[in-house]
């Protein structure tokens, strides 16, 4: 999300004002902490400083115009919250589909070739001591500086063949009237360092070209300029010959082509820049192929831009015309395709996505929540079928899979909702790979689409297989004879672009691998994403339940009726069964007897599926159904309550063996038991009654003792 987002946004202000709308959420945060701290004292809440955050998110998000909007839709039309955009396009029209899912695989695997190509550059660019000058070198285009660095002479070629590449491409949509020549990518980091640099009456200057670039922007695109447009604003605007008033004499009377000594300083790093530079490019280029015939666009300057809305207007016209939507779904396609090419493109704010990565991390980077991923690999029988999955794994254990995830660009990709580059992205991408998380989330991926290509290469080897085939891709293939190279190219099991796309589409059913997979609210609306922490994987599991069992049994018929009820007994089997080798697995790093197959695990397992944990199960037990709901709908603050606090627990949120270390020496596995034996003997005869084990017994009497001191210490300072 944040390699398009902006990185700060100007607002038409007086200098040193603020936005109205900023203030009125700040007001809003403020207001709701303490409203949220006082109800929690008034009912006696047993942790008011998780009250008090809730309060001040309802705050923040009512004060706002955006925030009451997102409320709104997402109570007046649930389907935006909760359904996937790829699965509202294919109910709109089919082919609307594919080519969203054709446009998710064309900018991961181009941005993934990009950086493949430059990285080895980079790589050898970190490497040099940071006062070597290279940074200077390189945003001043000094090839002379850069040849002299063996490595980065052997390297440099490979960049400049991408960079040429990607400015070939932009200047033949249009994008660009001049490009860069030899120069790297120029992206402003510290604007605030830059106007203590230039002087008063420079910056001033500056903060009035960027003003009105910003407004002229929400007029004509209704968006904020992207970094790489602010960057390229400031750049013009330094290197023209009246602008250089805050260098030394001798350097006043030439242009600045040169990033000025000491300068520098404000500029990203090299790497930071290149990569933020090709993902804007390859996502500029893919949005303009993406509306081909239909795309419209706007000029202003030299520069021409995207109409995302006259292009969109121009596609929907085309359907309407042909009769493939109706007036209604033109207007959910126009939101939807809005949500997805506007808001889709902007990052979250730097704090929430901090907290999120943060949080993320401290929850998905240990080896616990590794060995969930274990039920991914199980979960591809439900959809491609016992015998491809097995085949599948077992080519991939002897090194003969036909096609890996980084085919299709998603090797450093868990999730979408999990694909950030800011330096909190790359703890949480560092504490993923270090706990195993990455490598067994992309096991699972690989035996996806190795298991799916198994299988329709098979399917369409039969009448009736490749009778399905054509219904379901018949409208992602329109030529005919495209259609049937792709079966011959199936039944052959020959890699083509066209059967990565069918690999592609298939694991798109599985798993939120792209931005086609998530809710229309959660693209429409950036901070709002906060809300979906950790919600993506569960709304892909009920959008699964949506597609193969309800709109199967919707159509009325009674083969539908039959295939949508099938479809949800095999996946209720799936949900309860699927992490039961990850069950074994956590329960024998963290030291406890296992029992996987037991009836009130395989209910856990499928309630946990979507969401009703061990915790919410708990709290429900007590009537506790209001917290317990919200606690399901806001982002796990628990988290931050736990580490704020200093409480023990907060241990197992440690990246690695956390979790372990909290399990087996601090007391997580006793109150695990305690709970389980509290719901399992809920309601039985004493005699009936299981038993806790003794060290469950011991450490319920040390929590006892230290609850009472606590207590008589509060009753001795009340006096």
């Amino acid at each position: 999300e944040q390699l398009q987002a902006s990185l700060r946004e100007y607002n038409p202000k007086e200098r040193g004002g603020a936005s109205p709308e900023l203030l009125l959420a700040m007001a809003g945060v403020g207001v709701g902490a303490a409203a949220g701290l006082a109800i929690a004292n008034l009912t006696d809440s047993d942790s008011p400083l998780r009250s008090s955050v809730y309060g001040a998110i309802a705050g923040g998000v009512l004060s706002t115009a955006a925030g009451r909007k997102f409320m709104k839709k997402a109570i007046t039309e649930p389907s935006t919250g909760l359904g996937l955009i790829s699965t509202e396009l294919g109910e709109l029209a089919p082919q609307l589909k594919f080519r969203q899912r054709r446009h998710e695989l064309a900018v991961l695997t181009r941005t993934d070739q990009v950086n493949d190509a430059v990285w080895p550059f980079l790589k050898a660019v970190n490497k040099l001591p940071k006062d070597s000058g290279i940074a200077r070198a390189l945003l001043n285009g000094d090839v002379a500086a850069i040849n002299a660095v063996p490595e980065l002479a052997r390297t440099y070629p490979a960049v400049r063949q991408i960079l040429d590449s990607l400015e070939t491409d932009l200047r033949g949509l249009g994008r660009f009237a001049e490009g860069i020549t030899n120069y790297f990518p120029r992206v402003v980091k510290d604007f605030d360092g830059l106007k203590a640099a230039m002087g008063q009456t420079a910056w001033q200057g500056l903060e009035k070209v960027l003003i009105d670039a910003e407004a002229k922007m929400a007029r004509t695109e209704n968006r904020s300029l992207t970094e790489l447009e602010q960057s390229l604003i400031t750049n013009r605007y330094l290197s023209a010959p009246n602008q250089t008033s805050f260098l030394p004499g001798y350097a006043k009377s030439r242009r600045l082509g040169e990033v000025p000594k000491g300068f520098e300083q404000f500029y990203e790093d090299p790497s930071t820049s290149m990569l933020r530079y090709v993902s804007a490019a390859v996502n500029d280029i893919e949005t303009a192929r993406y509306f081909g015939k239909y795309l419209t666009t706007k000029k202003n300057g030299k520069k021409i831009y995207t109409d995302v809305d006259g292009s969109i207007g121009n596609l929907t016209a085309e359907l309407l015309r042909t009769k493939q939507i109706d007036r209604e779904g033109s207007m959910k396609l126009r939101e939807i395709l809005k949500a997805r090419f506007e808001g889709g493109e902007q990052g979250m704010h730097p704090i929430f996505a901090t907290t999120r990565n943060l949080t993320n991390a401290a929850l998905l980077g240990n080896v616990v929540s590794a060995a969930t991923q274990l039920g991914d690999s199980a979960f591809v029988a439900y959809h491609q079928g016992l015998v491809p999955t097995l085949q599948a794994v077992a080519e991939q254990v002897i090194g003969r899979r036909q096609i890996t995830p980084k085919q299709l660009g998603i090797i450093n990709h868990v999730a979408e909702e999990l694909a950030d580059t800011n330096l909190s992205g790359k703890v949480l991408h560092k504490a993923l790979t270090y706990s195993g998380f990455k490598a067994i989330d992309m096991f699972a991926k690989s035996t996806g689409i190795n298991a799916a290509l198994i299988r329709l290469g098979g399917e369409v080897k039969s009448a009736r297989g490749l009778a399905q085939f054509t219904e379901k891709y018949g409208p992602a293939f329109e030529d005919p004879g495209q259609l049937q190279q792709v079966v011959r190219d199936l039944r052959a099991r020959k890699i083509t672009p066209d059967t990565e796309f069918v690999a592609f589409n298939e694991l798109s059913d599985m798993q939120p691998i792209s931005k086609a997979e998530l809710p229309q609210l959660y693209l429409a609306h950036p901070n709002g994403r906060i809300l979906f922490q950790l919600k993506t994987y569960m709304l892909k599991q009920g959008d699964i339940g949506r597609r193969d069992a309800w709109h199967e049994m919707r159509k009325g018929t009674p083969a539908g009726i039959m295939r949508g009820s099938k479809n949800l007994a095999l996946l209720a089997t799936m949900w309860a069964l699927a992490n039961v080798p990850g069950d074994v697995v956590k329960d024998w790093m963290s030291g406890r007897d296992s029992d996987p197959l037991a009836t009130p695990k395989l209910v856990e397992n499928v309630l946990q599926t979507f969401g009703l944990n061990r915790y919410a199960t708990d709290r429900l037990t007590q009537g506790k159904v209001v917290d317990t709901a919200r606690d399901m709908i806001t982002p796990p603050v628990k988290v931050l309550e736990d580490i704020l606090e200093g409480k023990p627990e907060a241990v197992k949120y440690i990246p690695g063996a956390g979790r372990i270390i909290y399990d087996r020496a601090m007391g997580g596995n006793e109150k695990r038991e305690i709970s389980e034996t509290k719901a399992l003997n809920k309601d039985k005869p004493k005699a009936q009654r299981k038993a806790l084990s003794p060290e469950a017994q011991a450490w319920q009497r040390k929590v006892n003792a230290q609850k009472k001191a606590e207590k008589l210490a509060r009753e001795r300072a009340a006096r």
